[in-house]
């Protein structure tokens, strides 16, 4: 794991997430969540096989009388948070604590929440990223890059077969669309195990339409690969990325990775989050996840482990 950077780490832990964005939760509604607003969280609630999943995504301000409010109000046993680094939270008599989260001090972290009457939870969101810092360029970012990719990035820009293109989701036309869907389906045929995100995917394209883009691969006509980006509180976050099979012949996920920074600094972000590591305390959870981690730390920044997931149970 790369050495901590509390600079980084702190710069990120301040900015507001993407998952608490109207937009985010405007693209769950679409996946059949309902979103209720909880002061300056929302909650997303969804009918599961188990029953109601309720849950809040990386809250910067969490009131936990309003959040009991809510809950009995639908008929829930518990809500579910997977938290951020640094979180406000109010308890029932109102009273303002700060519940901000270091690796090296989880056990206190866990007496934090057993004072707040909250309980360990599974996770649901994932656990761990990998952080690049932009603030100093793109020089100084591909610099942090580790030898084989920059290795490789040097290989997918001379590779003159390969075309890279950014697009913005609002001006993507029907036949890019068209295209990218032909390539998740094709991607994800190969893949069972993956989550269908369709409907997801279209709603973060139509509610982050001035703050996403594309990251588009094409060799000749043939799209070969695709990032969805979106750019929150100056956080570029490498979303979903697919590719087709014979992609990474032409380093095809590097020279995304590297046009998407490249956009990301035009746009103004000083942090880019690759969204999404393996994460040994849950070594079932993410079993699958370590190829494409070892791939994301080769870009340098930090790993970063984001706090375990916790319960606010509800009184009948």
């Amino acid at each position: 794991m790369h050495k901590h950077d509390p600079g980084l780490a702190d710069r990120y832990a301040a900015r507001e997430p993407f998952t608490q964005a109207l937009a985010h939760a405007a693209t769950l509604q679409d996946c059949g969540w309902a979103c209720i607003f909880a002061g300056a969280s929302f909650v997303i609630v969804k009918q599961q096989k188990a029953g109601l999943n309720a849950r809040v995504q990386r809250p910067r301000v969490l009131d936990l009388g309003l959040l009991q409010t809510v809950g009995r109000q639908m008929g829930l046993s518990h809500i579910a948070v997977d938290p951020g680094w640094r979180t406000d939270v109010f308890d029932t008599s109102n009273t303002r604590q700060e519940l901000n989260y270091h690796p090296n001090a989880e056990p206190d972290y866990r007496n934090n929440l057993e004072r707040l009457g909250l309980t360990p939870h599974p996770p649901y969101a994932h656990t761990m990223t990998q952080l690049l810092d932009l603030a100093n360029g793109l020089a100084t970012t591909v610099a942090q890059f580790a030898t084989a990719a920059r290795r490789n990035t040097r290989k997918a820009l001379a590779d003159t077969s390969v075309r890279y293109e950014t697009v913005p989701f609002r001006d993507a036309s029907r036949a890019q669309l068209g295209d990218i869907h032909e390539l998740h389906k094709t991607f994800k045929a190969s893949r069972p195990w993956l989550l269908d995100q369709v409907l997801f995917l279209r709603g973060l394209v139509t509610h982050f339409a001035d703050k996403g883009w594309f990251s588009l691969a094409y060799r000749g006509p043939q799209l070969v690969g695709v990032v969805y980006m979106i750019c929150h509180d100056r956080v570029a976050y490498y979303h979903t990325a697919y590719t087709s099979d014979a992609a990474r012949v032409w380093r095809v996920p590097t020279g995304l990775v590297y046009a998407s920074i490249c956009e990301a600094i035009r746009r103004g972000c000083d942090i880019f989050d690759l969204v999404g590591l393996y994460d040994p305390r849950y070594p079932e959870r993410y079993r699958r996840w370590q190829g494409f981690s070892t791939f994301k730390r080769r870009f340098g920044g930090i790993s970063l482990l984001f706090p375990p997931a916790f319960a606010l149970r509800l009184a009948g």
